[in-house]
């Protein structure tokens, strides 16, 4: 592996790391994501569309988008994915249920999280959240 100051070094593997820390401060607080690095997020509808529904949040009638903000298996392709049920959205290419029914898919999959509690289970789970997409 080179690196920028011309150093080297032998390495079995890079990993790439961000953190992942929800932090929007640019953001109105009222439509700001806060949640911890779960599979399954409040407030968005497929994990992407925000439906603010407590006290002291705005609901943006989904038109505000989150992407890549769920913990993940599948990384690259599922945010490529994401991006493009946005798209199709956005273009109205893809009807998104009435608000109620959103509201309910975001419950069901909150509880979901309690499930997740393996590598396989997961990647299943996140498999067949892809192909929801």
């Amino acid at each position: 592996c080179y690196f920028k100051d011309g150093s080297t070094a032998d390495v079995d593997a890079i990993i790439l790391c961000t953190g992942y820390h929800h932090h929007f401060p640019f953001m109105e607080e009222s439509i700001r994501l806060k949640t911890a690095n779960l599979f399954n997020l409040p407030y968005l509808y497929r994990n992407l569309q925000w439906y603010g529904v407590d006290e002291g949040l705005k609901d943006t009638d989904g038109k505000l988008f989150y992407i890549a903000m769920q913990n993940q298996f599948y990384t690259f392709k599922m945010f490529s994915l994401q991006a493009l049920w946005m798209i199709n959205v956005i273009k109205g290419l893809l009807k998104v249920p009435c608000r109620e029914e959103c509201l309910r898919e975001i419950e069901t999959h909150l509880k979901t999280n309690e499930t997740l509690l393996t590598a396989l289970i997961i990647v299943k789970d996140q498999s067949t959240y892809m192909e929801s997409l």
